[in-house]
């Protein structure tokens, strides 16, 4: 059976600690075929949860093309979306965490918003009923130092849901660092913030542990300390 072209490529995540990755296509799926659309799914894995690269093919929804990216060894979630974000072929390229599943139905609203001068729709929860103390409040103190260093406004810069024009993403994926913050430093307006109705479920497990949470903090103040650096050569030698 021949497919249509994909209208949107969602980047997501095998999650072997939640294992909310069925819900998730589940509700892409019913998404794809009220729009009457095909949506392309890549999967990766970023934490070896498939033991082989066979075992990694994904199941058949209605309306979806899914593929996997498989790693014989843990990559690491930032490594994997930037492979995910290289491998799509849609125009508008979405990324998002498995057991965000409840937002897809948010994807429409934040898809009417990526027109114009508009190349990012950043989803900010509003929500984190979810999250223990611990980690809304390293969620806190990252988007504190993250808006220090680079300036960015966006709410919730660790929030795994954002819309992106494809033509523009791939502008930053070859560039050191954090693809997403070096588009969200460049691009400054032309990025918009979405508030998200829906959220992780209550009591959610987590694939991070606290020293994986403060190893990714750092991770991120270097990404934000990259970009910000990099845009400020860029400007010096335009001027």
């Amino acid at each position: 059976m021949q497919h249509a072209k994909p209208t949107l490529t969602v980047v997501t995540t095998s999650d072997p600690v939640a294992r909310n990755l069925p819900r998730l296509l589940s509700a892409l799926s019913r998404l794809a075929v009220h729009s009457a659309e095909t949506i392309e799914v890549i999967i990766v894995d970023d934490l070896k949860y498939w033991p082989t690269k066979e075992a990694a093919a994904p199941p058949s929804y209605p309306g979806l093309l899914t593929r996997t990216i498989w790693y014989p060894e843990r990559v690491g979630q930032l490594a994997a979306v930037i492979r995910g974000l290289q491998t799509a072929t849609a125009e508008q390229v979405l990324t998002i965490d498995p057991d965000m599943y409840k937002c897809t139905t948010e994807v429409p609203k934040m898809r009417r918003l990526l027109t114009g001068d508009t190349c990012i729709v950043h989803g900010y929860r509003c929500n984190r009923r979810d999250a223990s103390y611990v980690r809304r409040a390293g969620s806190w103190l990252a988007n504190a130092l993250v808006r220090h260093i680079t300036g960015i406004q966006v709410p919730d810069i660790g929030s795994p849901i954002a819309l992106l024009k494809h033509d523009v993403l791939a502008e930053h994926l070859i560039d050191e660092g954090n693809p997403r913050l070096n588009a969200y430093i460049e691009l400054g307006t032309r990025v918009a913030a979405y508030p998200l109705e829906n959220g992780a479920d209550r009591n959610t497990p987590s694939q991070y542990s606290p020293y994986n949470l403060l190893v990714t903090l750092f991770q991120l103040i270097r990404s934000a300390s990259v970009a910000r650096r990099k845009l400020k050569q860029s400007s010096q030698s335009i001027t």
